[in-house]
């Protein structure tokens, strides 16, 4: 006799991370958490162009605020994978080792597509930052604890 193999449930949550992670009943307990929040170009997603052309310093506390948030999601040993624009790297780097954890990946994906005229496609690359959830310096300071 041959025993069924069991999968494990797997399930697809889209919604905004800052958000759930307010009302999500199970913070804590996701394998990975993806975050691809808006580049800070000045495009218009419905609040007008001003809303996503933020001051630099403004838009780097929204990052570390959506990658806590992600963190705060995320089960311990899970993974946390934020993408931003190469003017972001450095800092997203930083902020996700600082909140999350250490590094498993940096990637860099290059894309063709004509994000900024219509006649004539463009090069662009974007980093995908990938770090395992453990517990931090961050975590500790403000009393934060991960059953690891």
């Amino acid at each position: 006799m041959v025993a069924a193999k069991t999968t494990p449930s797997v399930r697809v949550v889209t919604a905004d991370c800052v958000a759930f992670s307010r009302v999500a009943w199970r913070v804590g307990a996701y394998d990975l958490v993806f975050a691809d929040p808006p580049f800070n170009l000045g495009y218009d997603y419905g609040a007008g162009k001003k809303a996503d052309a933020l001051p630099v310093d403004v838009y780097r506390e929204r990052v570390e605020h959506w990658i806590s948030a992600g963190a705060r999601l995320a089960r311990p040993h899970g993974v946390v994978i934020f993408m931003v624009p190469e003017r972001h790297a450095d800092h997203t780097g930083w902020a996700m080792t600082e909140l999350v954890g250490p590094r498993i990946s940096r990637i860099i994906a290059h894309e063709k597509f004509s994000q900024y005229t219509e006649r004539r496609l463009t090069n662009e690359h974007r980093h995908v930052f990938v770090h395992e959830r453990v517990r931090t310096e961050y975590d500790r300071r403000r009393g934060f604890g991960l059953a690891c």
